[in-house]
């Protein structure tokens, strides 16, 4: 017999369940302008991480890398399709999934050369 507070079998398979270590998206407040997002940046632009909307788990992971609130991030290269994005943060160069980067608020946007 299943646990009342485990999710149904449907409800999982549907996707209409959310585990609690799951954040929501935060969206900005009523009259702040919403964020741009890491994923919209061009190749050889840069920007400044204004917020990160993931998951505790992957918020830990970026956050060990040096994607935190208020550092530059610069865009390399842009996979193919849907591929990941090639990212310079300080000396640390790493890839990142565009779902992700969906979830990463910026600012400050320049044209690095």
């Amino acid at each position: 017999m299943a646990s009342s507070t485990a999710p149904s079998r449907q409800a999982r398979i549907s996707g209409q369940h959310h585990s609690p270590s799951q954040t929501p998206l935060q969206l900005p407040a009523p009259g702040q302008a919403p964020d741009l997002l890491l994923s919209e940046l061009a190749a050889g632009q840069s920007a400044t991480i204004r917020s990160l909307a993931v998951e505790p788990g992957l918020r830990h992971r970026l956050q060990a890398l040096g994607l935190h609130r208020g550092q530059r991030v610069q865009l390399l290269r842009r996979g193919w399709w849907a591929g990941p994005l090639h990212l310079r943060i300080g000396m640390t160069e790493m890839m990142l999934r565009r779902v992700d980067a969906a979830r990463v608020g910026i600012d400050n946007v320049v044209v690095t050369g």
